[in-house]
């Protein structure tokens, strides 16, 4: 036996010593997570258990009512000024490049957090509007749509003209959806060029007079 495998053997001694110290240590808190999560629910305290850095997690849009997913980086308890507890939720998705134009890249990670508030009793994990996506009735649905959907997505990031029929809006982008503005229903050919949708808007301001242009934007 060289000295690598007794490094390696050592080291797998010391991992198991520190998972057995581990389950017996907390050995009560693990038999009350257990007992929750065979019912698909959390307490407060015990958030810490399902919302696991590097899982994924989902949501739902509050403009399009389509699922969304984001994927968990961190999390901490923290407290407000009054001393109520809450917990902070650090988590990364994957956006457009608004300068695209100047930087060459079309896309990049983005980062945002939610907050939980402190709340009596448990509740059901489904029940939160971000929550670990495997805790989803339909999961594994959910995890095949959403690639289908990432996929139709980058592939309309270069300029597009087509037909479409289906919701648009209009608005400041969130992670939640889209704030302010309005949702209105398209039937027609339009226009997808992410780079110059500010140059299509100054032109419809400015040439507003005009009744009918013989394109649809």
């Amino acid at each position: 036996m060289d000295s690598n495998d007794i490094s390696a053997n050592d080291d797998k001694k010391h991992l198991n010593f520190l998972i057995d110290f581990l389950e017996s240590e907390y050995a009560e808190t693990l038999r009350k997570v257990a007992k929750l999560l065979a019912h698909r629910e959390i307490t407060f305290d015990l958030l810490w258990a399902i919302f696991l850095p590097m899982s994924i997690l989902m949501t739902t849009c509050h403009t399009t009512s389509e699922p969304r997913a984001f994927r968990l980086l961190d999390l901490s308890r923290e407290y407000y000024t009054n001393g109520e507890p809450y917990w902070r939720f650090t988590y990364e998705y994957v956006d457009a490049n608004k300068n695209f134009p100047n930087t060459g890249q079309e896309f990049q990670v983005v980062k945002s957090s939610f907050t939980i508030r402190q709340f009596e009793g448990s509740n059901k994990i489904s029940a939160f509007s971000i929550y670990p996506i495997e805790w989803h009735s339909d999961s594994d649905e959910i995890k095949a749509k959403l690639v289908r959907r990432g996929y139709k997505w980058m592939s309309l990031s270069r300029i597009h003209h087509m037909q479409y029929q289906g919701l648009a809006y209009n608005g400041k982008s969130t992670p939640n959806g889209y704030d302010g503005g309005h949702k209105h229903y398209v039937n027609g050919r339009i226009m997808i060029d992410r780079r110059k949708s500010v140059f299509v808007s100054c032109f419809l301001y400015l040439n507003r007079h005009i009744d009918r242009f013989p394109f649809q934007f």
